[in-house]
């Protein structure tokens, strides 16, 4: 399910938030058009990109549905298209996601900003807990940081 690719492309982006308006005017930082939220979730991820990040596509039944990427153990950057986020590819998913840090870490994270609820609700469903915020560095504030033990 996870294709490494060797950089992320808007394009990657966009097949993960086509026709998502509830991102778009609730759960992304910006609240802004399609177009706007790829292009500024494409360039957030250029700022960290060094040797450590990984990036793939997210790849089910030989479609394209998605993107994700990492440094090193954080889940730093994801996407699934609408028309595919159904238990059973969420679930496939996020197995993959695991097997990939599974004998290397003994925890891996995942970040998002804290309106994203959406996507917090996911994962706490699924074994991770929340970072107390004290332990956040107060400049990222807007960022909700999970974590889940392998």
């Amino acid at each position: 399910m996870l294709k490494k690719v060797h950089q992320l492309t808007k394009d990657h982006i966009k097949i993960g938030f086509e026709n998502d308006e509830e991102l778009f005017s609730t759960y992304h930082i910006l609240n802004g058009s399609e177009n706007e939220c790829i292009t500024h979730t494409y360039e957030r991820i250029q700022d960290i990109k060094n040797e450590t990040h990984c990036f793939y596509e997210i790849v089910y039944k030989d479609k394209a549905i998605g993107f994700c990427c990492f440094q090193d153990n954080l889940l730093y950057s994801f996407a699934i298209n609408k028309e595919y986020r159904r238990r059973e590819v969420l679930l496939e998913w996020l197995s993959d996601v695991e097997d990939l840090f599974r004998g290397k870490y003994l925890i891996y994270m995942t970040t998002f900003y804290q309106k994203n609820t959406r996507a917090k609700d996911f994962f706490l469903k699924n074994g991770f807990y929340a970072m107390p915020y004290e332990e956040i560095p107060s400049e990222n504030e807007e960022i909700e940081l999970l974590i889940k033990k392998i």
